[in-house]
């Protein structure tokens, strides 16, 4: 096995396997830990359990449309996932597991309207994305989807983290 400079674990769970779909995380990351050269980066994008949570909540009051359009346009409407993180327990399963958290970006989907979709659908994934991308780009732990780069550190220590 030769060591790499960047491993990147996306949540695609449609596409790939993601650490998100498997039991062991710690296994997971582990083994990501294994494949970096000294100095490597970890890259990882998941949704933001705590965003999904917070919004899904106004969905049966005055604001529904507005937190099922945020939802919607996020692929978070339903949350099919298997674990959900925030930015604070997935530093905490990071450094757990050997890493040290480096740097973290909040972010939204990339808007993905073409020629087939309707002008107003159109309009309002562009106005909704925009503002989403502009707000998380100022507040990391409000944002629908995180990034989150890390190197290798020490040895890991083992502590028990809970899924979010």
């Amino acid at each position: 096995m030769v060591p790499i400079n960047v491993f990147f674990i996306a949540w695609l769970p449609e596409l790939t396997p993601s650490m998100l779909w498997m039991e062991s995380q710690y296994e997971v990351l582990e083994k990501a830990r294994a494949l970096l050269k000294p100095n490597g980066v970890l890259a990882i994008r998941v949704p933001n359990g705590a965003f999904y949570a917070t919004v899904r909540q106004r969905l049966g009051g005055l604001t529904g449309p507005i937190a099922r359009a945020l939802l919607a346009h996020n692929n978070l409407l339903a949350f099919p996932y298997r674990h959900g993180f925030t930015v604070q327990s997935l530093t905490l399963l990071l450094e757990d597991t050997g890493f040290d958290v480096v740097r973290t970006y909040g972010d939204a989907l990339v808007p993905i309207a073409d020629e087939w979709t309707r002008g107003w659908a159109a309009a309002e994934e562009r106005m909704i994305k925009t503002t989403i991308k502009a707000l998380a780009a100022l507040d990391t732990e409000g944002a629908p989807w995180f990034e989150i780069y890390a190197r290798a550190s020490g040895t890991p220590i083992s502590r028990p983290v809970p899924n979010v």
